[in-house]
């Protein structure tokens, strides 16, 4: 096929969509503020956490780490599935820009990453989309035996990991000492360290992280593809035909996710956080993720507290740059040339932290919208795969029709 325009979609989003996305970047702040605020790396590394034992921690055990990284994996891939039919009817070839599309975003990534803060997500989501965008020229039939056969094949081996970590335990302590110094480098980089060391100590840990990230594409790859044939079966946008497959969701997601991550606070987990952290991201979070995304589809059909209904889809539409946004003012607080929070605040003042840092996502988005059609870094993102200038201003667009 020729290669053809394609334009960002502005006009007739699927408010499903938008919703889902914005609660999810409100919501992965709830998993990545003990990243923000502590030495993470080191815990890990030193075996040292203690997971489940503050009333915050067991509730983001049981309600949030591993949901939103999943569900946003399974918006990725719904992504994938528009992206193909946009290009698909305006008659331009495929994978073609949208290749280009996700090399960007790796590379927002990776600047992100190096720039700003080691926890990111964008570069291994980047990668899987480019995977998954190849499934998309597959027959249906052989794309969805795929989906399902990796599904299990992913839920098998990260229930192999978390077993082999558990009867390992004595490998892990033998690395303790060494762990036990990392946590205090790490503390002492981004409580009192310059930026300069900050930014070297991300470049140092890269490999490590990329290593992870091997795991993070096998384990969110079949996700990708579930969320894929939601975006290509058009259920989540037709309340019609999708209503009942969307409340049998809800009922899988919820009725088996709840219980299965309550059981994670277990005395039995407690001597094991590493194979905890793997059940809770890998096996538990995407889970009850299906339950969550079902339930704020019927939230949003429902036409219920439409306002901030509203509120969370313009978050939504700008997720970006919120993602981006809740970086810059995390870091600001907590890293030493900011107010040099890191390692000082904990528990439920963290909390407190994540609620500021909603009302400036929210506030921000608000006040941007007002003139803009789509956010900043949408924008320069846009732009750059498709390689020529789209408007920005509300003025702009309305010049131009």
């Amino acid at each position: 096929m020729a290669k053809a325009p394609v334009a960002p979609t502005l006009d007739g989003r699927i408010e499903t969509l938008d919703a889902i996305r914005g609660i999810a970047i409100l919501g992965i702040l709830l998993a990545n503020i003990a990243a923000f605020s502590g030495p993470e790396l080191g815990a890990r590394l030193s075996g040292i956490q203690e997971v489940g034992r503050h009333p915050v921690e067991a509730f983001t055990v049981v309600f949030v780490n591993g949901k939103f990284r999943s569900m946003l994996a399974m918006l990725f891939g719904a992504g994938v599935a528009l992206q193909f039919a946009k290009r698909e009817a305006a008659g331009a070839s495929w994978p073609g820009s949208y290749l280009r599309r996700t090399l960007l975003l790796a590379l927002i990534g990776l600047f992100h990453y190096v720039l700003i803060w080691y926890g990111d997500i964008l570069f291994p989501y980047a990668i899987v989309a480019a995977i998954v965008s190849v499934f998309a020229l597959m027959p249906e039939t052989v794309r969805r035996v795929l989906t399902l056969i990796g599904v299990i094949l992913s839920g098998g081996l990260m229930l192999g990991l978390v077993v082999l970590t558990i009867v390992s335990e004595q490998l892990a302590k033998m690395f303790a000492d060494k762990g036990t110094e990392e946590l205090a480098r790490e503390i002492r980089v981004f409580q009192s360290g310059s930026y300069a060391e900050q930014i070297a100590y991300r470049i140092e840990t890269l490999p490590a992280i990329w290593l992870s990230y091997l795991f993070v594409v096998i384990a969110v790859t079949p996700l990708f593809l579930v969320g894929f044939e939601l975006g290509r079966s058009g259920i989540l946008a037709d309340r019609e035909r999708g209503r009942k497959i969307v409340r049998a969701m809800a009922v899988f997601g919820l009725g088996v996710g709840l219980p299965l991550n309550a059981s994670l606070l277990l005395p039995f987990w407690t001597p094991h956080p590493s194979a905890l952290e793997l059940m809770v991201e890998f096996i538990g979070g995407p889970t009850l993720s299906v339950g969550y995304l079902a339930s704020i589809v019927l939230w949003v059909w429902s036409g219920r507290a439409a306002a901030l209904r509203r509120r969370i889809q313009d978050i939504g539409r700008m997720a970006l740059s919120n993602y981006l946004l809740q970086s810059v003012l995390c870091t600001t607080l907590f890293y030493s040339w900011g107010f040099a929070r890191f390692d000082r605040w904990h528990g439920y003042l963290l909390t407190a932290v994540v609620l500021g840092v909603w009302v400036a996502n929210a506030a921000f988005t608000r006040w941007w919208l007002r003139n803009h059609v789509m956010g900043p870094v949408e924008w320069l993102w846009r732009c750059a795969a498709e390689g020529r200038r789209f408007p920005l201003r509300r003025v702009a667009e309305a010049a131009r029709a």
